[in-house]
Order: structure tokens, then sequence, then C-alpha cells
């Protein structure tokens, strides 16, 4: 009985010895952290060119009223290291108040981050052209005035693909303001019955002002980056 009492202790005693051994063998169960996206500059090697065309909404303040204005155009960028340049040419919708066309220029910078958006702000000019076809104006003609304008730009942008070739699609908030002012004659008449003279008004209105708005770009892109033409360059002579 007692030898059988002490096989049974050691017995015992081995398997609670063995369990701690082999829990302490497994490894422990480490979870690995996700990678965390860290915006970085990219390469700006490379010389590019991109035609858009555009759609958006602008708020228009001049010291007749406030009010909002659908515009529609196209834009050309070239762009080269951290520069870029380009022309533009839009239209806006005509409201009762008038509507405007314009044209011009504008040059930054460019900022392109990897795997990521582009970003690109300027400063530009050019000449806006502010029409209305009242009957009060010029006997009945309307008017059309010019003004030059400045012009500041800022958005972001970013390729479908690193191909040469790719779609492009563009997101920009833009402020334009009119360099000259004018004050158009209006007349209006009212006639009344025979020997008795017409009412008539006269006034001025005032044209030219600023505005600002977003616009949304979709167009085609084509770059030209050494590193490409290298990478192609070393699969070509393997």
């Amino acid at each position: 009985m007692l030898r059988a009492g002490v096989s049974s202790l050691a017995i015992l005693g081995c398997v609670f010895a063995v369990r701690p051994a082999s829990a302490q063998a497994e490894p422990p169960n480490e979870t690995a952290e996700e990678p965390r996206f860290v915006p970085r500059i990219g390469s700006s090697a490379g010389v590019g060119l991109s035609l858009e065309g555009y759609v958006g909404m602008t708020a228009y303040h001049s010291e007749r009223a406030l009010r909002g204005h659908g515009v529609t155009g196209g834009i050309a960028r070239v762009r080269a290291s951290y520069v870029i340049a380009g022309a533009f040419a839009e239209r806006s919708d005509e409201i009762e108040f008038g509507r405007w066309k314009a044209f011009g220029g504008f040059a930054g910078i460019r900022i392109p981050f990897a795997n990521w958006v582009d970003f690109e702000g300027s400063v530009g000019g050019g000449s806006r052209t502010h029409a209305e076809d009242d009957l009060r104006y010029d006997n009945g003609n309307g008017y059309e005035w010019a003004t030059p304008f400045a012009m500041l730009r800022f958005g972001l942008s970013d390729r479908s693909s690193e191909a040469p070739f790719a779609l492009c699609i563009g997101f920009e908030v833009v402020a334009m303001f009119d360099l000259k002012r004018h004050d158009q004659p209006w007349e209006v008449v009212y006639p009344r019955a025979e020997g008795i003279p017409p009412l008539v008004f006269r006034g001025t209105t005032p044209i030219g002002g600023s505005s600002a708005g977003v616009l949304l770009s979709v167009g085609f892109d084509v770059f030209i980056s050494p590193t490409l033409e290298r990478r192609k360059a070393g699969v070509g002579t393997r």
C-alpha cells in the first residue's frame, strides 16, 4: 500500500511538472500592428501635360448684388518639377443680372505626394467680360464690358495610374478679383397718353466685382518621367 501511494504521488508530480514546461515552450501570441499611412513628398522629376474640362459653382459679389452662377470651361496645365503653369477659358450661365466669359493664365507650385493626391497653388490673371442683354441699356442693345482680373487657385488632383497616359481628376477653389469697375448708364421710358410727357427713369449699374467658387475637373494627363525611361531601358537590356 505504501509503495502504491508513493508511486501515485510521483506520477502526479511528473504530470504537474510537465504542464508548466509545455506551457512555457509555446510561443507568445503576438498581434502584428498594421502599418500606418504617413504622407510623404514623392518624386518631382519629369514633365507633364494635362487637358481638362471642368464645371463648378461660384458666388459673385458686386455693388449691385450677391448672386450665384454655374460655370463651365477648359484648362491646360504644364508641369515640370515643382513648377506648374497653365491657361484656361470659361463662361458662366446667364441669369437676370447678366453673365460673363473669361480667359487667362496662371503659374505656381505643385507638391506631389507618393501614393496620394498632388496639391497645387497658383496665382494668375486675365480678362473677364461682363454682358447683359437688358433693354434698359444702350437703347435696347445691352452692354458688354471687359475688365482685367487677378486670380488665386488652390487645388488637389490625382491620376488613375502611374502609366505615362492616364485619366486625371481634380478639385479646385478659385477666386477672381476684377481690377477695373464700370458704371453702365441705363434708361427706362414709360409712354403715357398723347400730350403727356413720358415717364423717364435713369441710373447707372456698377459692373465688376469678385467671385469665389469650387470646380471639379476631369481630363487626360501625359507624364514623361526619367525614372520610368530608365526602367524601360533596363528591362530592354536584360
